[in-house]
């Protein structure tokens, strides 16, 4: 395969990535979390925010990062587009 098929093939890979992440029921509380850590907040400054333990959001965390097929907080930060607009159909 040349660099340019493989090259489309990424794209096309994260595109299909990305709209089965649209599928993934989230939580209202799981959505504001999420967009927290989009926002590159921490577990203690979310916690602080949304008035949680640091243990209930480190749990959030862990429960988002699952659902969504992610490994870093950036990658949430990847569709949050998304989220902020399931934020405003709930």
């Amino acid at each position: 395969m040349g660099s340019h098929a493989h090259a489309w093939s990424n794209r096309s890979a994260s595109h299909s990535r990305l709209a089965d992440k649209s599928r993934v029921r989230l939580t209202p509380r799981e959505r504001e979390v999420a967009l927290l850590i989009a926002d590159s907040k921490t577990d203690k400054q979310i916690a602080s925010q949304l008035a949680l333990s640091f243990h209930t959001v480190r749990g959030y965390r862990k429960s988002l990062f699952k659902k969504l097929g992610v490994h870093k907080a950036i990658e949430i930060a990847a569709f949050r587009q998304m989220l902020q607009e399931l934020s405003c159909k709930s």
